[in-house]
């Protein structure tokens, strides 16, 4: 079972989730003005230092971004394994992810896929030729996918992971005390946390919280 936590900001945070046994390490690189949990290039390159030490770790950058050009440049920027695309996937669709996936080439592409309802299915399958990864999560007010730290569905996710051909990482409202039924129910490649594993009221990774997780997710 992989396991992948967002957002780190701070190299000791990323030490410590790579001790405790953390596959993709997340980053928000920012593009403008750096917003709550966005990190500048410098530091995001910094970051990823940390973790290259460790070749089989990874290291995502998210962009809510929807423009191609700004896309591109996040992944020229800082430099990343995976571009995780976590904008409003309405306004990414399946070709203009497929010409970014070319363009980036061998970063590899994970889409945010928002779990709602049936709907959900279809469109995961519409993305499964042109990304390597799905991130299966739960959408936000705004548009964007993720950071609510509410779970959704989980049948529709299931359903989307016994379709799919690529590898499927659930997401949303994921903990170290319902990590295991999650994937008792959906069985998915890997799992990811954000809200529950921060430090209350900071950005910070909790490193108890962190090496809590992936240990419930691997039984």
């Amino acid at each position: 079972m992989k396991v992948q936590i967002y957002e780190h900001v701070h190299s000791d945070d990323v030490r410590r989730s790579i001790q405790a046994g953390v596959d993709f390490i997340g980053v928000k690189p920012g593009v403008d003005g750096l917003s709550e949990g966005e990190v500048d290039f410098d530091l995001c390159r910094e970051l990823y230092e940390v973790a290259a030490r460790h070749p089989d770790v990874f290291c995502n950058a998210l962009t809510t971004a929807t423009e191609t050009d700004v896309i591109v440049g996040v992944v020229q920027r800082a430099r990343p394994d995976v571009l995780h695309l976590s904008g409003n996937i309405h306004k990414t669709p399946p070709a203009q992810v497929a010409e970014i996936r070319r363009t980036i080439s061998p970063v590899k592409v994970m889409a945010a896929i928002p779990v709602t309802d049936e709907s959900s299915v279809e469109l995961a399958l519409s993305y499964q030729g042109v990304v390597d990864y799905f991130l299966l999560d739960t959408p936000a007010p705004d548009g964007d996918i993720g950071a609510t730290g509410h779970m959704h569905d989980l049948t529709v996710s299931a359903d989307i992971v016994r379709r799919s051909q690529i590898p499927v990482i659930l997401a949303g409202g994921l903990e170290a005390g319902n990590v295991r039924e999650a994937i008792r129910r959906v069985e998915p490649w890997g799992v990811d946390s954000f809200t529950h594993t921060n430090e209350p009221g900071s950005r910070r990774k909790n490193p108890g919280l962190v090496k809590a997780f992936a240990a419930a997710a691997r039984g």
